[in-house]
């Protein structure tokens, strides 16, 4: 597949990515609360995770199903045939990770337990290594879980600045955005050292594919950030408007055509997480009660560095 497959020159050499240069509207999954988190997960359903439920809408079908009735299910993490999810207990004043089996659609126990933050948290998975933090909090949390294992707490690291958005490179490696400092920031735990970081403007959600490829969402741009592995913003995908060719109340010239423009479905000036699998992106929109899924399209290549 020419959209997520990346061709590698050399075992050290340098890589060749596909990237998007833009991103159309194509559908919108409606909540009945709040939308704060979105999954995109390998049989190409879409969690959304809410207010007061987690649910999951099915492309084949087109039906909406609740998974559980969680609450305040902020962050979704995909590990393998799991993911991982945070949601605030409903029984005690706590924030608990959830483990969930994503083929089968339900959750399976809690693996985690921490004292609630009266803020998001954001969660990140990769062989059942898990990092988590809440954004008034400038800590990452780590441990390790699995299916059939008990719970290991291994370290709490400080970190300089809250934590918005959090996510997993594959070499281990987390990317971290701060909407206070605007940047993003590719981080080695272990060693305390940063990698490399990013100026971008307002980031919120981040996201990275299996081709390496970083989607940063910003709070006030209303645009997604392509970032390559090496740290360099390649595009900014802002939304193009659905094109439609009747009930024009006021035609406009769009690319040398006169046509009526809609120019609602954009990004949210407040999102929640994003998800991108293959040429789809996945937008939870916090204030909206819905997840907006877009079409990226128009992919060209570039060159990266490095292989993660």
């Amino acid at each position: 597949d020419a959209v997520t497959d990346a061709v590698t020159d050399a075992v050290t050499g340098p890589t060749t990515v596909q990237y998007p240069t833009r991103m159309e509207f194509s559908s919108r999954m409606l909540t009945d609360s709040d939308c704060y988190s979105v999954l995109i997960t390998p049989d190409e359903a879409v969690w959304a995770g809410c207010n007061n439920s987690l649910i999951v809408f099915d492309s084949d079908t087109e039906r909406t199903t609740c998974v559980d009735s969680l609450h305040y299910v902020t962050d979704m993490a995909l590990d393998g045939d799991y993911c991982f999810v945070t949601a605030d207990s409903d029984k005690s004043d706590a924030t608990l990770v959830f483990i969930c089996d994503w083929g089968q659609r339900r959750v399976l126990r809690s693996v985690r337990e921490f004292p609630r933050i009266d803020s998001t948290s954001s969660l990140t998975a990769l062989n059942e290594s898990i990092s988590l933090s809440f954004d008034r909090d400038s800590h990452i949390h780590k441990f390790k879980c699995g299916l059939r294992q008990p719970t290991v707490l291994s370290k709490r690291i400080d970190f300089e600045a809250s934590v918005d958005g959090l996510c997993h490179m594959t070499d281990g490696s987390l990317l971290v955005s701060n909407n206070v400092h605007n940047q993003v920031i590719r981080i080695e735990l272990e060693a305390h050292r940063d990698i490399w970081f990013l100026d971008v403007d307002d980031p919120e959600a981040i996201c990275v594919t299996s081709d390496g490829l970083i989607y940063a969402g910003t709070q006030t741009k209303q645009q997604v950030y392509v970032i390559n592995p090496d740290g360099m913003a390649i595009a900014s995908l802002p939304v193009i408007p659905v094109i439609l060719w009747r009930f024009a109340s006021s035609p406009v010239l769009y690319e040398g055509l006169l046509l009526a423009v809609l120019k609602e479905p954009q990004i949210p000036t407040k999102c929640g997480t994003i998800s991108v699998r293959g040429n789809r992106l996945a937008i939870a929109c916090r204030h909206e009660k819905q997840v907006k899924i877009f079409n990226l399209t128009q992919w060209q290549a570039c060159w990266v560095n490095e292989v993660w």
